[in-house]
């Protein structure tokens, strides 16, 4: 039983020094010279016989097939080409100053986005209503959002099920539909001052 575990252990740390080896050769810069890995044929190992034989040798690059390039729908939105030629501190820095040119706009709500006065800002009670007032506003925004888009939806499923869609794409919908009911109905129970 020790020799069995002596021998699994003693595979166990050629395997990691195989693994190891292979990845220290994988993270080597590739301007440094390598020795030629010896050749193997049918389980035997050639080496050279003297290091003179040894050519210095740079590996050479992953040829990668071609990727194959589908026609983009006139909906979706062809990906900004990322430019990896300047490090990767750059890019983030630029990223950080100047944006995303990939990221989605943000769409600014004018009715929600009114900053704190002074006062507001140096009182903490009243900057404490001052973020009542805002998260209000927003609750009231979804409800009337709401309103205006559960019609719609339903409309919409119903027309969908005329056209014969899967139950599947049916429950969906109807998910939709009650989760958004939902939202607006918890919120008008927990801040009665937004119905209008």
């Amino acid at each position: 039983m020790n020799a069995k575990r002596t021998g699994l252990v003693l595979v166990g740390l050629a395997g990691t020094a195989l693994l190891a080896g292979i990845w220290q050769a994988a993270e080597a810069p590739a301007d440094t010279a390598t020795l030629v890995q010896p050749a193997r044929t049918a389980g035997f190992t050639t080496t050279p016989h003297d290091t003179a034989t040894a050519v210095a040798a740079k590996p050479a690059p992953v040829q990668l097939p071609p990727a194959v390039i589908q026609p983009a729908r006139a909906s979706v939105p062809v990906p900004a080409v990322i430019d990896q030629s300047a490090p990767a501190e750059v890019s983030m820095a630029k990223a950080r100053e100047q944006g995303d040119d990939r990221a989605p706009p943000i769409n600014r709500v004018p009715e929600t986005d009114q900053p704190p006065t002074a006062a507001e800002q140096a009182d903490p009670l009243l900057y404490a209503k001052y973020e009542k007032r805002q998260s209000s506003r927003a609750y009231a925004s979804y409800v009337q959002a709401a309103d205006a888009a559960i019609p719609e939806q339903q409309q919409e499923l119903e027309q969908a099920k005329a056209q014969g869609i899967t139950p599947e794409q049916l429950a969906t919908g109807e998910e939709k539909i009650r989760l958004m009911q939902q939202m607006r109905d918890r919120l008008l129970n927990e801040h009665p001052e937004i119905a209008q």
